[in-house]
């Protein structure tokens, strides 16, 4: 096993690790797997329903015409 340093990013600067891996394609996999948990982790959405004030609150006014 060879030792790889992994570093990503989910949008809030990087993080790295040392791991062990049999090749620099299981160590880019595990990159991937550090950053869609970080990714998951931090995630916020919803949806609500739509008002004319909630569109101006988020600056969609003149979106409103598209639909």
């Amino acid at each position: 096993m060879e030792k790889f340093i992994i570093i990503w990013d989910a949008g809030y600067g990087e993080s790295a690790d040392i791991i062990e891996a049999e090749s620099a394609e299981e160590a880019n996999r595990a990159a991937y797997e550090a950053w869609r948990e970080d990714a998951e982790s931090n995630a916020d959405y919803r949806a609500k329903p739509y008002s004319k004030e909630l569109a101006r609150d988020y600056d969609l006014e003149n979106d409103e015409d598209d639909l």
